[in-house]
């Protein structure tokens, strides 16, 4: 018997309920106007919401997959310079730092580089742009591709040679020189033959993006030469894991290592797992950053909302006067304008939702992005909507529901 007064109870709420559905349809049918004018508010704001949030992730997703392109199992290795008695700062030598596969048994292979700012010349015009003093392995590790030529070999520790940038060669071009392979160069006030261009690289990630996507490349050799008058000396050194969980062993190793040679230099790992972790932080907080703002214009949206349905009580006073005086309670009343409420955010929702997602696909195609749904962002834009519905029709629910039957029958 409680089992069918239960089940007796429940059909009666939902069709209550499913009257009430209807009732605001009709309703909002009726004033299709103002319904349309406080639509537009909420289209517009879950609209905003959803291609904010699709747009961060869209970007958020494409900065990772071009990072773990590059290889979620690198790591950079930056030296801690620390002075000696006599005020000059000790460092790793190359050979040390080739060598630290031999001694870390996590890091497969190394590729250390120095950069400097140089001066050059060609053909009595100067152009100022950063060098690097590369290994061979450095192209392997920062996934480097040729445009033209050959990349630093190790055999050209003592032969002056460079690399350029695309950017470079393009200002080369701009001077008249089509094919900058086997040109001549003065750079710190040395004559170095071009042997090879390199195409734009994924600015980001552990390497020296800028510097590749910028200057020239020159072995080691030379560049730590050139060192010794300009103080240059191996700043950072790229490395390659056996596995990409391993970052904070080779820490590990490294600094061992070090102890064992009595060495005052300190160095510091920086996996590229590690910089991922971060990355994903910073966006998910840029993109939850980008959704409050756009939340702002659901604000002006529910206030429009707002609007209507008070009005709505205004002229439907003596309805309400009716169904009172019929024996409807204050609670169906309030219910029925509630429902009313979500109902008009819930189909401003699903056109926001749509619109949403076809800005975020627009901006996508325009920039030749991946484009993906969010579907975080489109059950977000739904729930949003209905507790917008909820909040700001419940004033004008309470109002209605608060009216009193005779004043309500005069229409006052």
């Amino acid at each position: 018997m409680q089992t069918y007064g239960q089940n007796k109870r429940w059909a009666s709420m939902l069709i209550i309920i499913k009257a009430n559905l209807m009732e605001a349809l009709n309703s909002l049918y009726q004033s299709r106007q103002r319904s349309i004018l406080a639509l537009i508010g909420i289209v517009i704001g879950i609209g905003s919401v959803i291609a904010m949030v699709s747009i961060g992730t869209i970007v958020q997703n494409r900065a990772l997959k071009q990072f773990q392109e590059m290889g979620t199992n690198l790591i950079r290795i930056q030296q801690n310079y620390q002075s000696t008695e006599n005020g000059s700062q000790e460092t790793l030598s190359l050979q040390d730092s080739i060598e630290i596969p031999k001694h870390c048994t996590d890091i497969l292979n190394v590729a250390p580089f120095a950069s400097f700012f140089g001066n050059a010349i060609y053909n009595n015009r100067r152009m100022n742009f950063p060098v690097l003093g590369v290994t061979e392995s450095f192209m392997e590790l920062c996934k480097i591709k040729l445009k033209q030529g050959r990349f630093i070999s190790d055999l050209d520790e003592m032969s002056y040679f460079c690399v350029i940038s695309n950017k470079i060669a393009e200002k080369l071009s701009e001077m008249g020189v089509l094919n900058p392979i086997n040109e001549k160069i003065i750079l710190s006030e040395r004559i170095f033959t071009i042997v090879g261009v390199i195409e734009p690289v994924f600015v980001g990630g552990l390497g020296p993006y800028y510097e590749i996507n910028e200057g020239a490349l020159i072995p080691i050799t030379i560049a730590l030469r050139i060192g010794k008058e300009q103080n240059i000396t191996i700043s950072s050194i790229m490395g390659i894991l056996k596995s990409a969980e391993n970052g904070s062993i080779a820490q590990e190793q490294i600094t061992s290592w070090l102890e064992l040679k009595k060495s005052t230099v300190r160095m510091r790992v920086t996996s590229a797992e590690e910089l991922i972790s971060q990355m994903k932080q910073q966006s998910a907080m840029f993109t939850l950053l980008l959704g409050i703002i756009a939340s702002i214009s659901l604000i002006v949206g529910g206030v429009g909302v707002m609007n209507v349905m008070l009005v709505s009580v205004s002229e439907r006073k003596t309805e309400i006067g009716i169904r009172r005086s019929l024996g409807a309670q204050q609670l169906d009343i309030y219910t029925q304008f509630i429902i009313e409420s979500i109902v008009l955010c819930f189909i401003g929702g699903l056109f926001g939702v749509g619109i949403g997602i076809m800005a975020s696909w627009i901006v996508s195609h325009i920039n030749n992005w991946e484009f993906t749904i969010a579907q975080s962002a489109v059950w977000l834009g739904i729930g949003v909507s209905c507790v917008v519905g909820i909040f700001f029709g419940f004033y004008p629910a309470r109002q209605a529901a608060k009216l009193n039957p005779t004043e309500a029958l005069r229409g006052n």
